[in-house]
């Protein structure tokens, strides 16, 4: 068992963390814990820890059940699927995706952003308050710009406010998510995965 205490846990620190608990063994547990001082009246300063990274039993679980077959680490494919089932006029959100997966947000973006090409959903995924991914890219490569991405969202039948957010009423959580991906007869063909860089496939 791994514990790293520091004062603040930035988004790469985080990435990091998430990639040893799917990447190693159940036996091995990482930890992130932020420290920080709380003083009440006249009382004497006193730690507070506040674990912010921690292993995943489903991690830990499917890292053990592909052990035997020499396969990936199957988050991947969940985070293709579900992607795959966000249906026109609904969205989800890259933190959705994150919790689904049992990973970071920030591990989710990197590697959608080198494999979002393979995604013909992946506007659908949006920031975490409902608007558009700001690492979409256009067809020749540069960044998307916001106003693209909610003219197409719009075309498909999902309503913005006047601050460019999302309806909630369309929202597909992680929860929504997890139900239609244990739904039965439900097949979707995932992409590659990529590796730890976001390059190619693993294996």
């Amino acid at each position: 068992m791994v514990i790293w205490l520091v004062p603040r846990l930035l988004d790469e620190h985080r990435s990091a963390l998430d990639w040893l608990n799917e990447r190693t063994d159940e036996r091995s547990h990482f930890f992130g814990v932020v420290v920080s001082v709380v003083r009440i009246g006249d009382s004497r300063p006193a730690p507070v820890f506040t674990v912010e990274v921690r292993p995943n039993d489903w991690q830990k679980s499917a890292r053990a059940a592909t052990a035997s077959t020499g396969s990936p680490w199957g988050g991947w494919e969940i985070v293709y699927r579900a992607l795959a089932m966000v249906k026109p006029g609904e969205w989800t959100t890259v933190q959705d995706l994150a919790s689904l997966a049992g990973t970071s947000p920030a591990w989710i973006s990197r590697h959608m952003y080198a494999e979002q090409d393979k995604h013909p959903g992946i506007h659908r995924m949006l920031a975490k308050d409902g608007v558009p991914w700001q690492w979409l890219k256009s067809t020749d490569g540069s960044p998307r710009p916001s106003e693209s991405v909610q003219e197409q969202l719009a075309g498909e039948g999902v309503i913005f406010d006047a601050a460019g957010r999302a309806g909630a009423a369309q929202h597909i959580d992680a929860q929504l998510l997890e139900s239609r991906l244990a739904a039965p007869n439900t097949t979707i063909t995932a992409a590659p995965q990529p590796d730890m860089h976001g390059n190619g496939t693993i294996g």
